[in-house]
């Protein structure tokens, strides 16, 4: 939220001015040497009713120290910092703190800039008026760190004196402050109060308190005096032009003016309006830019802070009012397409049962007789039980080729000639039904297999006969025959050729088996 307003306090004047991109607009002014400033700057504010403004302090009782603690953090390092500012600053109203660096030799502590703030009995009537008047105060901005924070878009320099003019001078006098840089890290400020019409009184007075303060910095060693301190003014066009004319012989002194119009650029405020000072740039930046309070005096921020909780949580509520209508109406359309293709599934199902509705009229009944559906239900078991699938065809001869380890099988073979059936009926005499007899016909398979010709003839031959009483044994099968082999064997065997090549140590001894089975 980009304020508009702002209260300019400075040791000796109250402004109130109005702050846009365009530059800052006096509307209110009053010497705070007057005894009536209280009762003036109260009755404008109740009959402006500015809603919420910013406080800028441009005093001149601000002292400075940079100060190194340990690197610790949370609430240890706040209390450690609350600590140390009592005690650099104990008379001090309001105190500002930064984080500057850390140390990368020793201990390797942080580097802080403690910025303490005494406020003169005036400025401290107004904030107590501002309180009770429940003003909405949306911060309060010390302008020497403000120039601070600005002093990185200038030249680095490693020690540079800022001047600028204090706004609401009284007549026959001019104030200007002068802020002390030191590698770029705010070191001290102090205002000076020149008395002078011409520019040749108030500009040879200047730097009487420029090499005043060069003597000073020197004297405390903040000052490298082998290099010129850099002095920048940042004044107005006019009185820039006339301040450079003004001859200087100091060549400890490197006199440079900044632009205020550049600096705007810069500081990303792309301003078209010609700046009067300084400090008129830098309440443009706070306002709009959006920088962070530098101070919150107690009480005094309360209302404005109230309010903008306030405005937030409205701001949540109408985004989720927002959302959940837009869920709601989500939900709703949502709803009805589901519900339109329900309707279309209903009109769809209901033809369904009209057509189920027709057919069932039109399909004859067919009553099934109790000893038919018997019948119907043994034909199946007995075509499960006996049906002659491959499964339960390498079954059985798994069965009895377990153990025979020298044993391999060549091939298996369906024979499709028909079998006569005298002498195959031990198992289904009394079957009338021809469909049965034909299921569980007896069913011939021709196995062959074979062993290795280095067993020699006789273990063969034991082997073979082994396998076939193995064979004989299985209540599935009713018969077993050699029906060709290349050794001469039993009387049983019907041979179909003799030892001849096949003998030789190199190839298998390969013997034919005829199977009956019925299952």
């Amino acid at each position: 939220m980009r304020i508009q307003h702002g209260l300019y306090l400075s040791d000796v004047s109250v402004i109130f001015c109005d702050a846009d991109q365009m530059g800052v607009t006096s509307v209110f002014s009053y010497a705070l040497s007057d005894a009536d400033y209280l009762e003036k700057l109260e009755a404008f504010l109740r009959q402006r009713q500015p809603g919420a403004f910013n406080v800028y302090l441009d005093l001149m009782g601000e002292e400075y120290k940079q100060e190194s603690i340990p690197h610790i953090s949370g609430r240890d390092r706040d209390a450690l910092l609350d600590r140390k500012s009592k005690s650099l600053f104990p008379s001090a109203d309001l105190v500002w703190k930064k984080h500057l660096r850390r140390e990368k030799t020793g201990r390797k502590d942080d580097v802080y800039l403690l910025v303490g703030l005494s406020l003169p009995s005036s400025v401290d009537h107004i904030f107590d008026a501002l309180v009770q008047a429940k003003y909405q105060i949306a911060g309060v901005y010390s302008l020497s760190i403000l120039e601070q924070q600005i002093h990185a878009n200038l030249e680095l320099s490693e020690q540079s004196l800022l001047v600028s003019r204090v706004l609401g001078s009284p007549e026959g006098k001019r104030i200007y402050r002068q802020t002390f840089f030191k590698d770029g890290h705010l070191a001290m400020s102090r205002v000076t109060s020149i008395n002078g019409e011409t520019d040749e009184q108030v500009f040879s007075q200047l730097m009487i308190e420029i090499e005043r303060m060069r003597h000073f910095l020197a004297g405390t060693r903040q000052l490298n005096t082998a290099n010129k301190l850099v002095v920048r003014s940042a004044f107005s066009e006019e009185e820039a032009s006339r301040f450079l004319r003004y001859e200087v012989n100091n060549e400890r002194l490197k006199i440079e003016n900044i632009q205020l119009p550049s600096l705007a650029k810069k500081v990303g405020l792309g301003r078209t309006k010609v700046f009067s000072s300084l400090a008129e740039l830098l309440i443009v930046g706070a306002s709009q830019k959006l920088i962070s309070t530098h101070f919150k005096p107690k009480g005094l921020t309360n209302v404005f802070n109230v309010l903008k909780t306030k405005r937030m949580m409205r701001a949540v509520t109408f985004v989720l009012l927002l959302v959940s209508t837009c869920v709601a109406g989500f939900v709703a359309y949502t709803a009805k397409v589901k519900n339109d293709q329900l309707q279309v599934l209903s009109f769809r199902v209901q033809g369904l049962e009209q057509q189920r509705a027709q057919l069932l009229d039109n399909v004859q009944e067919t009553e099934v007789s109790a000893t038919k559906m018997k019948q119907l239900v043994e034909l199946s078991h007995d075509i499960s039980t006996y049906q002659f699938g491959p499964d339960k065809v390498l079954e059985v001869i798994a069965r009895a080729y377990r153990g025979f380890k020298y044993i391999s099988i060549e091939d298996i073979k369906w024979i499709d000639k028909p079998l006569n059936q005298q002498g195959n009926n031990r198992r289904h005499r009394g079957y009338s039904e021809p469909f049965i007899m034909k299921l569980k016909a007896a069913r011939q398979f021709e196995l062959k297999v074979a062993l290795p010709s280095s067993l020699g003839n006789r273990e063969i031959l034991e082997n073979i006969e082994r396998f076939l009483n193995a064979l004989r044994e299985l209540p599935e099968v009713t018969d077993v025959r050699r029906k060709q082999a290349a050794l001469n064997t039993s009387e049983n065997a019907e041979m179909a050729a003799s030892l001849g090549s096949a003998s030789s140590l190199s190839k298998p001894v390969e013997f034919t088996l005829s199977i009956t089975m019925e299952l």
